[in-house]
C-alpha cells in the first residue's frame, strides 16, 4: 500500500504521530544512543554511486521493506501538498532524476530496482530504528564526477541538508545517525590501473566535504559496498583490484567502513554484467543492512564475505519470493570464436505468437545461406555443443522449455516460418549476418508478455535469452552492430481490445520499454509484422482494426518501425486460418528482412504493402522451390 496520502502536508506534528507508529512499536530496550522515551528518531542514509547502487533488477522480485521500517526522503518529487516522506519500495528512487542528478547516462538504463529496501528492512530489524533513505545515484559515472562542487555532489548535498532541514522542522524527528552508502568504481577500474586516476584520493576528498557540509548536517561515516569484478562474462583484473582497494580503505581509514561484499562471487546467471538480477540486489542490501547495524551498535566491522551459493533462492524464500532469474537455471554460455567466423553481426529475437512461431512447411522455406544467419540457442545450447547453429526452418523448434513452450491451447508447435526469408533478405541488402534469438508462443496474449506478468514468464525469459546471446557474442569479440525485436502477435487478442478490454498501444509500449532497458543488452527498436485479417476464411473487422493500430502505432512512436503487413491480403488456398501455408512465410520474411535492412541503413521506415498475387510462386521460383501449397490451387 502506498503511503504518500498520508504525509499531504506534512506537518512536523502529523509526521510525527505517523513515525512514532512505525518507530516506538518496535523501539529496542536501548537503542544507541540511549534516546529519551518520547522522542522520535531515525537514522539517515544518502545512498550515492553509480548504476549498482541505482539498481538494475527487477523490482517485482525485491523484500518488501514494512511499514515504519524505512522511508524514502523525495527530494524531487515531494512537496509540502504531496508529502516529503514515502515509504522505501523499489525501484528506489525512480521519481527522483532531474537535471542536476539523473540516472541513465550513456546509455545504461534506468532505475529498475536495487538494494535499498532490503538495506533499510534488514538496518530496522537489526536496530528497531527507521531509516530515511536518499537517493542520489546516477548510472555510469566516473568518482571524477562527485568531487566536491561538483554538480552531482552540490545536488547530493542539497538532498541531504533539505532532508535534515525537514525532519528537525519544530524539532519533532532527531537524526541519530548520518551517513552515506557508496557503491561505484566499474567506470573507473581502468584508469585506475592505469594510474591516471587516483580514485582513493578521490573519494576521501568526497567524504571529507560530506563530512564537513554543515552543522548538523554532515555524514559520520561512508559505507562501502564494493563493485563486481566481472565484465562482460569474465573476471576482469582491473575491477578486482579497484574492490581490494576500497576494502584496503576500510581497513585503514576510520571514515570509512565495509558494508558488503556481495557482488562479489555472483553466479553468471545472476549477473547481466556489469549488474545483476533482483535476488543478488536484495542479498547485498540484506548483507549491508545488517552490517552496517552492527558498526552502528558495537563500532566493529563486520566480517564480509562475497556471494555464496544459493543466498539468493534462500533469502527470497525467506521473503515468499518466487525469483524470476534463480540460480543453477541456465548455464552462461563460455565465448567460442571458432564456432563460426562472424566479426560482425545484428541481433533480432523474434517475438510474439503463432505466426511468429511458424505453422508453414518447413520443406519449401528459403535457405539462408552459409554465414547470412544464426540461430542463437539459449535453451538447447552448451558450451560443448555451441551455442550457435544456421538458422534453418523450422526455426526455433528446439527451444522450448519450461518458461516459454510454443503451443499453448493447442494451437500446433513450430513447423516453417518467416525467419530464414528474414535472414537472407538482410543479408543480401546490409551483407551483415543475423543472430536471431527465439522466443514465440502460439496462441499467447499480449498480458502473457507482461514484464510484470506474475504467472507467466515469457517476457523474462525472453530477456534472458537475449541477454545471453549478447553477452556471449561480445565475449566471443562479435561487433554487435544492432539489437532489436521483431513482434507478430495479436490475433488472440483482437477482440478484447475491440470491446476496450485491453488497450494494446499501452501494454505493447510497456514491453518495449523493458526490452529497451535490459541493462546495457538492450533493444533498440521493436518491427512489427501485422497480424491477418481473416478468421475462418472471413475477414475479421476486429482483426483489421488491430493490424491499423500497429500500423499507426508505427508511424507515430519513433520506437516502433513497419516491418512488413505481407499477412494481409493473402488469397484463400495459401492459408489456414490464422495460419499459412509456407509459400506466404517466405514473402512476409523475405518483405520484412528487406524492410528492416532499409531501415537500419537510411533511418526510413518502407512504404509496405499487402500480399499481391503470385507473389509466394515468384519468389519460390527465385529460390527453385516447388511449393506443396500453390496460388490459384485448392487449398
Amino acid at each position: 500500500m502506498k503511503l504518500s496520502h498520508f504525509f499531504k502536508a506534512a506537518s512536523a506534528i502529523g509526521l510525527s504521530l505517523l513515525l512514532t507508529a512505525g518507530i516506538t512499536a518496535c523501539k529496542p530496550a536501548t537503542p544507541d544512543p540511549d534516546p529519551e522515551p518520547d522522542i522520535n528518531y531515525a537514522d539517515v542514509f544518502i545512498f550515492m554511486g553509480q548504476s549498482n547502487m541505482a539498481g538494475r533488477g527487477e523490482a517485482v522480485d525485491s523484500i518488501e521493506c514494512e511499514w515504519g521500517h524505512g522511508y524514502e526522503y523525495r527530494a524531487v518529487s515531494g512537496s509540502a501538498e504531496e508529502g516529503w516522506l514515502y515509504p522505501v519500495e523499489e525501484p528506489f528512487g525512480a521519481n527522483e532524476n532531474n537535471a542536476a542528478l539523473s540516472d541513465g547516462q550513456n546509455g545504461d538504463g534506468k532505475k529498475s530496482g536495487g538494494m535499498v529496501s532490503a538495506f533499510c528492512e534488514a538496518y530496522y530489524r537489526e536496530t528497531g530504528i527507521p531509516a530515511v533513505a536518499i537517493s542520489a545515484s546516477v548510472g555510469g559515472t566516473s568518482i571524477t564526477q562527485w568531487l566536491p562542487q561538483s554538480a552531482y555532489f552540490n545536488e547530493a548535498v542539497k538532498r541531504l541538508s533539505d532532508c535534515i532541514d525537514f525532519l528537525k522542522a519544530d524539532g519533532d524527528i532527531v537524526p541519530r545517525h548520518i551517513n552515506m552508502v557508496w557503491c561505484q568504481g566499474c567506470s573507473d577500474s581502468g584508469r585506475v590501473a592505469e594510474g591516471t586516476l587516483d580514485y582513493v584520493s578521490s573519494l576521501k576528498s568526497i567524504v571529507s566535504a560530506m563530512k564537513n557540509s554543515g552543522a548538523g548536517k554532515s555524514i559520520d561515516k561512508c559505507f562501502i559496498v564494493t563493485l563486481s569484478e566481472y565484465s562482460d562474462g569474465a573476471v576482469q583484473q582491473n575491477k578486482t583490484a579497484l574492490a581490494d582497494m576500497q576494502i584496503n580503505l576500510c581497513n585503514t581509514d576510520d571514515d570509512f567502513v565495509l558494508a558488503s561484499m556481495k557482488f562479489r562471487g555472483v553466479p553468471a546467471e545472476l549477473r547481466a554484467d556489469p549488474h545483476f538480477h533482483q535476488g543478488v540486489y536484495n542479498v547485498a542490501g540484506w548483507d549491508a543492512g545488517k552490517n552496517v547495524a552492527k558498526f552502528i551498535k558495537t563500532g566493529q566491522q563486520a566480517e564480509c564475505e562475497p556471494y555464496k551459493a544459493g543466498e539468493a533462492g534462500a533469502l527470497a524464500a525467506q521473503f515468499g519470493i518466487n525469483l524470476k532469474f534463480k540460480e543453477n537455471t541456465s548455464v552462461t554460455p563460455d565465448p567460442k570464436p571458432e564456432q563460426s567466423k562472424l566479426t560482425e553481426a545484428d541481433v533480432f529475437i523474434f517475438m510474439g505468437q503463432s505466426n511468429m512461431a511458424g505453422r508453414g512447411e518447413a520443406a519449401d522455406s528459403i535457405e539462408c545461406g552459409e554465414g547470412h544467419g544464426y540461430e542463437f540457442r539459449a535453451v538447447t545450447g552448451s558450451n560443448a555443443n555451441g551455442w550457435l547453429y544456421p538458422v534453418e526452418e523450422p526455426f526455433g523448434n528446439t527451444e522450448n522449455n519450461e518458461a516459454l513452450s510454443d503451443g499453448v491451447g493447442n494451437d500446433g508447435n513450430k513447423s516453417g516460418d518467416s525467419v530464414a526469408a528474414f535472414c537472407e533478405a538482410y543479408y543480401t541488402e546490409t551483407g551483415v549476418p543475423v543472430v536471431a534469438v527465439s522466443a514465440s508462443v502460439g496462441g499467447s496474449s499480449i498480458y502473457h508478455w507482461s514484464p510484470t506478468s506474475s504467472s507467466y514468464d515469457y517476457f523474462n525469459e525472453a530477456a534472458r535469452r537475449l541477454t545471453a546471446c549478447v553477452n556471449y557474442l561480445v565475449a566471443s569479440n562479435v561487433n554487435v552492430r544492432h539489437v532489436n525485436m521483431v513482434w507478430c502477435q495479436g490475433c488472440s487478442d483482437a477482440g478484447q481490445v475491440a470491446s476496450g478490454k485491453i488497450n494494446y498501444v499501452n501494454s505493447l509500449k510497456k514491453i518495449v520499454t523493458a526490452m529497451q532497458n535490459l541493462s546495457g543488452r538492450g533493444i533498440e527498436r521493436c518491427f512489427i509484422m501485422t497480424l491477418s485479417e481473416y478468421s475462418g476464411g472471413a475477414v475479421s473487422p476486429n482483426k483489421v482494426a488491430l493490424a491499423d493500430i500497429q500500423i499507426n502505432l508505427c508511424n507515430t512512436d519513433d520506437n516502433f518501425v513497419l516491418a512488413s503487413i505481407k499477412f494481409r491480403g493473402v488469397p484463400a488456398e495459401l492459408r489456414d486460418d490464422p495460419h499459412f501455408h509456407q509459400g506466404v512465410y517466405n514473402v512476409a520474411g523475405w518483405d520484412a528482412g528487406k524492410n528492416v535492412a532499409k531501415f537500419i541503413k537510411t533511418g526510413q521506415q518502407a512504404d509496405c504493402q499487402p500480399y499481391k498475387a503470385g507473389e509466394a510462386d515468384a519468389l519460390a521460383a527465385q529460390f527453385g522451390i516447388d511449393l506443396q501449397y500453390k496460388e490459384a490451387l485448392a487449398a
